[in-house]
């Protein structure tokens, strides 16, 4: 599948070795006490923490 068509738009988060690509709107609408978690199916659930400190940039 590869990046996003506007990766700017976009923050990267690496699981394991799967990078995930969340869209930043998304990102600032839905996460809540400055974490987000993510399921994927075949490697489990995993809590990505700080991310308005990825979205400050």
């Amino acid at each position: 599948m590869g990046m996003p068509k506007a990766p700017e738009s976009f923050e990267e988060f690496n699981i394991d070795d799967v990078k995930i690509y969340v869209e930043r709107s998304i990102l600032s609408k839905y996460v809540i006490d400055n974490e987000i978690l993510m399921v994927i199916e075949g490697y489990g659930r995993f809590k990505l923490e700080n991310i308005y400190d990825s979205l400050a940039r």
